[in-house]
C-alpha cells in the first residue's frame, strides 16, 4: 500500500496495523497501536444513557520510562554525569516525571470539526516535499479515521441499547445515536453535541497517554456559545442543560485519581468579568456529583460577581477541596514571563494540580523534575552523603563534619547554600534539556498532537516541539522546611551560639535520638515561615526569587521556549519526605516536608492571616508552572455568614497584594482519625492534598498523617 493509498482507504482494520507495526518508527508504533485500541476497545458497558464513552487507563504503549530507560538514549551526556543524576533521584535529591499534562485545544476543534481537519490534512501531506512529514500526516490521518470509526461505534451501541430502552432512557439514546452520527464528522450543532464531541476526544487522548492530568481548560468559555444558542432557541431548557453538565463530570470521574482540572471564570484584557451561567452550572455540579474528579480551579478577579463568589465559597464549605481559587492578574504576568504572548497569556487554563498553561499551545513537561531543597541543605551538612543511603553526591564545596564550625557566620553560609542551589539548577537544566531529546523519540503522542494547535502545520509531534510554545519546568519541594532549618542555623548555632554546627550535624546524623532530643526542641522554639516573621520570610522571597532568576537565565538548546518554575508539590513532599534525613527545623528522618508554598504542618501558629502576609513578601508572578497555598478550616467556620465574607474578602487582599492560588481544607481532625481508624466507613472522604484533592483513605499513611498535622492548626473564626 503507497502513501496516497493509505490516505484514501477506508479500509482501517486489524491486519493492517499488525503488517505495519513492526518495522515501523517509534511515531508510527503508537499511532499504529493507539488506533488498533480505537478499533477493539470495549464500549460494551455503558454506565450512563446521557454521556457515553468508556474512560479507562488502558496504555497502548508505556509512556513512563523509568530514569535509565532515558538516560540510555541520552548521547550528550558523559557517563559519571548520568550517574550523579541516578544517584540523585535514588537519594531524593530530585524526581523525574515527564509527559502528559497539556490542555488539548478542545475549543479548535469544536469550530472545525473532524471532518474538516481530516481534510486538512490530506492536503498537508499532498503539498509537503518532505517524506518524514508525509508519514507523520499518514499516522494522524490514519488515528482520525479510526477516531470517526469509534465514534460511529458508540453510536451503533447506543442503537442496540434503544431495542431495550423506554421513556426517558430511550429519548437519551436517541440524542446520542444522532450526535454521533453527526459529529463523526461535522462540527458541534448544540450543546449536547458539543459536550458529547469533548468527551470523546478526551477519553482517546486519555488512553493514549495512559495517564491522567490531561485537563479540559475553559469549559464555561468555549461551550458557552452551543449553551446560548440552544437556550435562546428553546432547544434546551436550564435544567436539562445542568443535567448534562452533571452527567458530563460524573463521566470524567470514571478516571478516579486522574487529576483532570477544569477552569471557570476569569476576566478579559480589559476587565469584564467573563463568568457566565456555564461558570455556575459547574461549581453546582462539582457539589452534586461529589467525586474527586474534574478537579475545579476558579480564575479570580475584583470583578468576579456575587454569585459566583457565593455559589464558590458554597462549595468549599462542601470540604472536596474544590476551587482552587487562581489570581488572574498574576498568572497572566506569569505566562508572559516564559514568552507567551499576552493574549494567549489570558485565556490560560489550569492542568493537573496547578499548572498554568495555555490551553492548546502549551508543552511544557510540568512534570519534568522535582528538586528537593532540603536534601540539599542536608547534603550540605554532611560532606555530601545522604542521611539514609549514604550515597554521596559531588557539591561545589565540601566540609568534614568537624570542618563545619570553621564556618564563621550565617552569611558565609547562607551564600554557600545559594551557590549550591544555583549549580544544582544549572546542572539539572542540562539533564532535563537532554533529555527532552530523548523523550520525543521514544514517547510519541501522535492522537493527542492531533488536537494542539500547530502540530499539523509543523508536521511533528507535540513532544518534538510540535506545538506554538515548548518549554521545561522545575518544580520545588521542601520550601518551608528548608527556610525554617535555615533560619534555625541562623538562630541556635551563629546568633545564640547553643550549639555548633558540627553538632547539630550529628544530632541529625542520630535523628535527633536520645541525648539529642534537647536540640530537636530548641530547634522547634526557633522562628518559622508562615507567622509573619520578617527575618525568616525574607529567607523564602530571596530564595525563590534566586532560583527563578537562575532559570530566566538558561536558555535550552533543545525546545523553542524557556525553563519555567513551579512551587508545587502534589504528593512528593511525602514520597520525596520518606527519602530525607532528619532536618534542623525538628523534623525526625523519612517524615514529611512542607508542602508547596505553604508553612510545614503545624508551624503555623498565628493564624491564617500570617501565612497570607508571609507568603506575600514572595513575589510569584514568575511561577509559570504555578503553586499552591494552603489553609484549612473547621467545618464551624461556615456557619457564620460574616465569616464566609471575611474569607471572601482575604482572597481579595491576598490577590491584590500579589498572591497567585490559595485552596481550603474543610474538616476536623477527629474526622480524620475515625476515618484513619476505619476507612472503610469514610471512603468518599475527600481532602486537599497540595494541589488536588483526593480520597482520604487512598493515600499513604505518610500523606495521611501530614494532612492531620496541618489540620491542628486549622482555624475557627
Amino acid at each position: 500500500m503507497n502513501r496516497q493509498e493509505a490516505l484514501s482507504t477506508e479500509r482501517l482494520d486489524t491486519i493492517y496495523y499488525l503488517n505495519h507495526v513492526e518495522n515501523a518508527n517509534h511515531v508510527e508504533k503508537k499511532a499504529y497501536s493507539m488506533a488498533l485500541h480505537m478499533h477493539i476497545k470495549n464500549i460494551s458497558q455503558q454506565k450512563s444513557k446521557m454521556i457515553y464513552g468508556s474512560r479507562s487507563r488502558q496504555i497502548t504503549i508505556n509512556m513512563y520510562p523509568t530514569l535509565d530507560e532515558e538516560l540510555k538514549l541520552i548521547t550528550q551526556m558523559e557517563e559519571e554525569e548520568k550517574a550523579n543524576i541516578k544517584i540523585a533521584q535514588a537519594i531524593g535529591l530530585l524526581n523525574r516525571a515527564p509527559g502528559a499534562h497539556l490542555i488539548p485545544a478542545y475549543d479548535v476543534l469544536l469550530q472545525e470539526g473532524i471532518q474538516t481537519r481530516l481534510d486538512s490534512i490530506k492536503e498537508l501531506y499532498r503539498s509537503s516535499l518532505h517524506d518524514a512529514k508525509k508519514e507523520y500526516y499518514k499516522t494522524a490521518y490514519i488515528l482520525l479515521k479510526s477516531f470517526q470509526q469509534l465514534i460511529n461505534r458508540y453510536g451503533k451501541q447506543a442503537q442496540e441499547e434503544m431495542k431495550q430502552a423506554t421513556g426517558k432512557e430511550k429519548l437519551q439514546l436517541l440524542r446520542i445515536v444522532e450526535a454521533c452520527n453527526h459529529i463523526k464528522k461535522k462540527k458541534p450543532r448544540t450543546f449536547f453535541e458539543a459536550v458529547q464531541l469533548v468527551s470523546f476526544t478526551h477519553e482517546c487522548i486519555v488512553d493514549e497517554a495512559g495517564s491522567g492530568s490531561i485537563s479540559f481548560g475553559r469549559i464555561d468559555q468555549y461551550l458557552y456559545p452551543y449553551y446560548k444558542e440552544d437556550i435562546e432557541n428553546g432547544r434546551l431548557q436550564q435544567a436539562e442543560a445542568q443535567a448534562i453538565v452533571v452527567a458530563f463530570f460524573e463521566k470524567i470521574a470514571e478516571h478516579a485519581g486522574g487529576w483532570q482540572n477544569i477552569t471557570l471564570g476569569g476576566k478579559a484584557k480589559d476587565g469584564t468579568d467573563l463568568c457566565n451561567e456555564l461558570t455556575i452550572m459547574c461549581l453546582k455540579a462539582s457539589a452534586i456529583v461529589k467525586k474527586d474528579q474534574p478537579q475545579i480551579s476558579l480564575r479570580v478577579h475584583d470583578n468576579m460577581s456575587e454569585r459566583v463568589w457565593n455559589e464558590a465559597l458554597q462549595l468549599v464549605k462542601t470540604g472536596m477541596g474544590f476551587p482552587a481559587f487562581y489570581n488572574d492578574d498574576v498568572a497572566v504576568s506569569a505566562k508572559q514571563s516564559v514568552g507567551v504572548s499576552e493574549e494567549d497569556a489570558w485565556n490560560y487554563g489550569i492542568v493537573g494540580c496547578v499548572e498554568i498553561t495555555s490551553g492548546g499551545n502549551e508543552y511544557s513537561h510540568a512534570e519534568g523534575i522535582r528538586i528537593n531543597w532540603l536534601k540539599l541543605l542536608e547534603l550540605m551538612l554532611h560532606n555530601g552523603q545522604c542521611l539514609l543511603t549514604k550515597k554521596k553526591v559531588v557539591l561545589q564545596q565540601v566540609y568534614e563534619e568537624d570542618a563545619l564550625d570553621t564556618i564563621e557566620s550565617f552569611e558565609i553560609f547562607y551564600e554557600w547554600y545559594k551557590k549550591e542551589l544555583v549549580e544544582l539548577t544549572k546542572k539539572i537544566a542540562y539533564f532535563i534539556d537532554e533529555a527532552c531529546i530523548a523523550y520525543s523519540l521514544q514517547w510519541p503522542v501522535p492522537f493527542t498532537s492531533i488536537f494542539m494547535n500547530q502540530c499539523l502545520e509543523k508536521g511533528c509531534d507535540v513532544t518534538n516541539n510540535g506545538t506554538k510554545y515548548n518549554n521545561l519546568t522545575m518544580n520545588c519541594v521542601g520550601i518551608a522546611s528548608t527556610i525554617d532549618a535555615l533560619q534555625v542555623i541562623e538562630e541556635l548555632v551563629f546568633e545564640q551560639k547553643k550549639i555548633r554546627l558540627s553538632q547539630l550535624a550529628k544530632a541529625l546524623k542520630h535523628n535527633f535520638e536520645g541525648e539529642y532530643e534537647s536540640i530537636r526542641q530548641a530547634c522547634i522554639l526557633c522562628k518559622k515561615y508562615g507567622n509573619n516573621e520578617d527575618a525568616v520570610d525574607q529567607k523564602a522571597a530571596e530564595l525563590i526569587a534566586l532560583f527563578c532568576k537562575t532559570l530566566e537565565e538558561i536558555q535550552p538548546q533543545h525546545v523553542t521556549g524557556k525553563y519555567q518554575a513551579g512551587f508545587y508539590t502534589s504528593h512528593f513532599h511525602a514520597t520525596m519526605g520518606q527519602l530525607t534525613g532528619a532536618s534542623a527545623d525538628g523534623r525526625r528522618a523519612a517524615e514529611p516536608m512542607s508542602a508547596s508554598l505553604s508553612p510545614a504542618a503545624g508551624k503555623d501558629k498565628n493564624g491564617y492571616l500570617a501565612v497570607l502576609n508571609s507568603a506575600n513578601k514572595i513575589k510569584m508572578n514568575c511561577f509559570a508552572n504555578g503553586t499552591v497555598l494552603d489553609a484549612k478550616f473547621l467545618p464551624s467556620f461556615f456557619e457564620d455568614a460574616r465569616n464566609i465574607e471575611g474569607l471572601k474578602q482575604s482572597i481579595l487582599t491576598y490577590f491584590q497584594r500579589g498572591g497567585m492560588e490559595i485552596q481550603f481544607n474543610v474538616v476536623d481532625k477527629a474526622t480524620l482519625v475515625k476515618a484513619q481508624q476505619h476507612p472503610e466507613e469514610y471512603a468518599d472522604l475527600m481532602v486537599r492534598v497540595s494541589g488536588y484533592s483526593a480520597y482520604f483513605v487512598d493515600l499513604s499513611r505518610s500523606l495521611q498523617d501530614e494532612i492531620m498535622m496541618r489540620i491542628e492548626n486549622s482555624y475557627c473564626t
